[in-house]
């Protein structure tokens, strides 16, 4: 068993966080906490 992938945004530019487990925003590349 996974743990359900939950959807994350990014705090600064508001973009979907994909993969839901990236270290940082594919967007405006800000670093995100776990």
């Amino acid at each position: 068993m996974h743990k359900p992938e939950i959807t994350r945004y990014c705090p600064f530019c508001g973009t979907k966080i994909d993969p839901p487990g990236a270290r940082y925003c594919k967007e405006c590349g800000a670093k995100l906490k776990e």
